[in-house]
């Protein structure tokens, strides 16, 4: 079983090394997105790495955040920024999946 609670001693370091994280996948993704069709399988994966990124910082932020207005700006985050970023993010990136496919 897991305690009841755990104090980390490097939680700021973890939460600035996933936003490094995702930075660099954005930053991966609009890379492959300049490309161009030729990238189509490179831009789905990023985007696919991207989305699932911001699935999780959505995730972990809901999950971790204390009561009150603190879940609720978690909540109203995820639900408004990350997951609706991410639906996007797959949309375009199977778009482009899907376009490199046929034009090959």
């Amino acid at each position: 079983t897991l305690p009841d609670r755990y104090v980390t001693h490097h939680w700021s370091t973890t939460w600035v090394g996933f936003d490094i994280l995702l930075l660099i996948s954005f930053a991966a993704t609009g890379t492959a997105a300049l490309a161009g069709r030729r990238r189509g399988h490179a831009l789905w994966a990023a985007t696919l790495v991207t989305a699932t990124l911001l699935g999780c910082d959505a995730w972990f932020d809901v999950t971790t955040a204390g009561a009150g207005a603190s879940l609720t700006d978690s909540v109203v985050t995820a639900a408004a920024g990350n997951l609706p970023l991410a639906a996007v993010l797959l949309l375009l990136g199977y778009r482009s999946l899907r376009h490199s496919t046929v034009r090959t």
